[in-house]
């Protein structure tokens, strides 16, 4: 049986204290489903749960170093277990490419992130499939294997997922 897997992406909502009053009220409790919470950078500090785990939702595709305004996976990972990357908003707002998202998921394995990577629904034709960056000539062309033989811990997203794909 495949364990549960929950995410949900605060996008650039909540302030500090906002979090706080969230994190006073939610009723999780641990169960053998995983949840994931992908908070704003700001958030990441004060996330912390028995219950759940953490997110960011992006990572520089850099190491350490002069990338003004950039998270690095290690800084990141301070705070997190997983990080969002390929979102359809960075693809769309940031002008985010295969190759590009390619160093993201680099650098987040390299500094031991769990990967959320996005398939945008567009290039998917209905068909959950996974672009796995490095791993091409498995699967279908450019390195896409069906989600059942993806790797775990890397995971599709494309439009908010109801019930019947939960599974």
């Amino acid at each position: 049986m495949k364990k549960l897997f929950i995410a949900g992406n605060w996008k650039s909502n909540k302030t500090s204290e906002e979090a706080r009053s969230w994190m006073e009220h939610v009723n999780i409790t641990k169960s053998d489903a995983t949840i994931v919470v992908c908070v704003p950078f700001t958030l990441l500090p004060i996330m912390k749960s028995n219950a759940f785990t953490v997110a960011a939702q992006d990572v520089s595709p850099f190491v350490d170093g002069a990338y003004t305004g950039e998270v690095s996976a290690r800084q990141i990972k301070e705070f997190a277990d997983w990080v969002i990357i390929g979102h359809s908003e960075r693809r769309k707002y940031f002008g985010e490419t295969d190759d590009i998202l390619a160093k993201k998921v680099e650098m987040a394995k390299n500094a031991g992130l769990k990967v959320i990577y996005c398939v945008p629904d567009e290039e998917t034709a209905g068909r959950l499939l996974l672009r796995q960056p490095g791993r091409g000539g498995q699967g279908d062309a450019a390195g896409q294997v069906p989600a059942e033989q993806a790797d775990r811990g890397v995971l599709l997203a494309g439009g908010t997922a109801g019930a019947d794909r939960a599974a």
